[in-house]
């Protein structure tokens, strides 16, 4: 058989039933091994039996330890038994894991929904939704990508010379952006939480995440159901799960990632329906020169924002979206960081 794996008994008095394995997953195939890792996060993230491990295993350090406890058993040759671990620890199929995409361009991916990545691909690399085009980045400028989700704005973005700070919450669309950032170095730096108005180091707050369309997972799930149930595909919604994340402010990220009296060349915000929240949790707007952030015309909300921006010292447009009932609103001040081309 095979060496008896380190989670055997925790699983087996949580009951958490092996799904099949993969024949090329026992062989090593390392996209296998991308979706396993992925697939583990999610578990721990989002399997009830799971979590009952406690929140330090839902934590990011916490999956990282058990990536790593699987990761010294295939370095003492036991490929088999990491398989089995793995397996007896995730509650869904390996496969439902994430999906290798090729994009226009050239450009090859890890996504979790396709049909929604080639729509964010579409908005942001060819209609150029956050204006990077009218952006001339110095060598080094920073960037925040809050709402990173797989990762293409941070892309965009690093390809122009930017350092990106990419911010995303959900377990399996964080691994995605891992994944498609490697090869950036030190160029990128990835936060794993979602952004509120105020939390203290350790808080999570439960999201809802929908598999067919990663990128729209929200805390306000009713309230995106009531603004945009009804202009998408019904079968998108199919899947929903709630997921406890980490959740910090970006006065926080900025605190942690941003030196000292260095400037944000971008603040880019899009949070599904808690963009406001995550402006009331910006501190040091005098750092900030430009902001592209996508707003759902929920109520008053986008005037609330255009206010708040505006009471911030910066010059306030609007521009539509693809997206039913949101909206792109652009602001701009200093040119510190970036310039008119």
């Amino acid at each position: 058989m095979y060496d008896q794996p380190f989670w055997a008994a925790r699983m087996e008095d949580l009951g958490v039933a092996p799904p099949p394995l993969p024949a090329r997953l026992l062989q090593g195939d390392s996209q296998a091994t991308m979706q396993l890792t992925a697939g583990l996060r999610t578990a721990l993230s989002m399997t009830s039996a799971a979590c009952s491990l406690g929140a330090a295993v839902r934590a990011q350090d916490g999956v990282a330890t058990a990536v790593e406890l699987l990761l010294q058993e295939a370095k003492r040759g036991s490929a088999v038994a990491v398989a089995v671990s793995a397996a007896e620890l995730l509650s869904q199929p390996v496969d439902a894991g994430l999906f290798e995409m090729e994009l226009s361009g050239g450009l090859t991916i890890m996504c979790v929904s396709p049909e929604e990545t080639a729509f964010l691909h579409h908005e942001i690399f060819e209609e150029d939704c956050y204006r990077l085009a009218t952006l001339k980045l110095q060598p080094g400028a920073l960037v925040l990508d809050v709402g990173a989700n797989i990762g293409l704005f941070t892309l965009r973005a690093a390809a122009s010379g930017a350092r990106v700070v990419a911010i995303e919450p959900m377990p399996l669309t964080f691994s995605a952006l891992l994944a498609n950032t490697r090869h950036l170095g030190e160029s990128v730096h990835l936060v794993h939480a979602g952004v509120v108005a105020l939390a203290a180091p350790g808080d999570t707050a439960l999201f809802t995440f929908y598999p067919r369309m990663a990128g729209n997972s929200t805390l306000h799930a009713a309230e995106k159901m009531e603004l945009q149930g009804a202009h998408m595909v019904s079968t998108l919604w199919e899947g929903a799960t709630s997921v406890d994340c980490p959740v910090t402010t970006i006065a926080a990220i900025i605190k942690a990632h941003v030196p000292p009296g260095a400037h944000i060349a971008l603040l880019k915000i899009d949070v599904e329906h808690s963009e406001l929240q995550a402006l009331h949790g910006v501190d040091g707007w005098d750092r900030v020169d430009a902001v592209a952030v996508e707003v759902h015309t929920y109520g008053d909300r986008l005037a609330q924002v255009m206010a708040l921006l505006r009471e911030r010292g910066f010059a306030v447009e609007q521009a539509s979206g693809d997206a039913p009932n949101a909206v792109l609103v652009h602001a701009r001040r200093s040119l510190s960081s970036c310039e008119d081309v």
